[in-house]
């Protein structure tokens, strides 16, 4: 996790403090942030199904991607 947030760090205090891409295209980041009730079910589906297969959901779909199907019958 360390590794990650270092690496990620430098991309996301420039997405921050600037608003054009580097082929100039402007974009906006999201600005709500209040909590409701769609975010709460969200977080609460994702949640318990990662609780419920015990592995998160991307590294699902790449390991289906390389063949590995077993991942379906967790």
């Amino acid at each position: 996790m360390l590794g990650a947030i270092g690496v990620a760090i430098i991309p996301f205090q420039l997405a921050v403090h600037h608003s054009r891409t580097y082929h100039d295209a402007k974009f906006d980041l999201p600005t709500a942030a209040h909590i409701d009730k769609a975010l709460i079910v969200g977080a609460a589906i994702f949640g318990i199904g990662w609780g419920l297969v015990g592995i998160c959901p991307a590294p699902v779909l790449s390991l289906i991607g390389l063949g590995k199907f077993q991942v379906l019958y967790l």
